[in-house]
């Protein structure tokens, strides 16, 4: 049998096995190898993004409202690697622990800000904010480069 063919014929069941010992940028890459491990990979509900979340995510993040919304492991990976980077922000942005919520201490005449854990330089993003509490005298939401100062 050719090597370059031998992935295709691995179970689904063996795969899943194989790809959950592997983080992040090592299933990325699996990804690339055939169609196969690709769709195998790439289904949201598979048992390696399940496994992952169970290494990278608190139990009772994982079961929140926050993260309850979204449908599969995979989503639920994705947010948490897209949220708030709680060592780029101003000094009045508190993020808090699930890093999704961010709380800013209002201080005059300031202009704060947070960024996420990953930048983007391509692309269609949304983003979903809901704001609670006292706006202050002007809020604002926007998208900034990676040299903006956070303050």
């Amino acid at each position: 049998m050719d090597v370059c063919h031998a992935p295709q014929y691995l179970p689904d069941l063996v795969l899943d096995i194989i790809f959950s010992n592997l983080e992040l940028p090592d299933l990325f890459s699996c990804m690339l190898v055939c169609q196969n491990w690709y769709r195998v990979i790439n289904d949201g509900r598979a048992e390696p993004w399940k496994l992952m979340c169970r290494r990278k995510i608190p139990k009772e993040l994982l079961k929140s409202e926050l993260l309850s919304q979204l449908h599969n492991h995979k989503a639920k990976l994705r947010a948490l690697y897209h949220s708030w980077n709680p060592d780029d922000c101003s000094m009045h942005i508190v993020v808090k622990q699930n890093g999704f919520t961010l709380h800013r201490n209002p201080v005059a005449q300031s202009t704060d800000m947070a960024r996420t854990k990953i930048g983007y330089n391509s692309g269609k993003h949304v983003w979903e904010i809901t704001w609670t509490g006292p706006l202050g005298t002007v809020a604002m939401v926007g998208v900034s480069t990676k040299e903006a100062p956070v303050h």
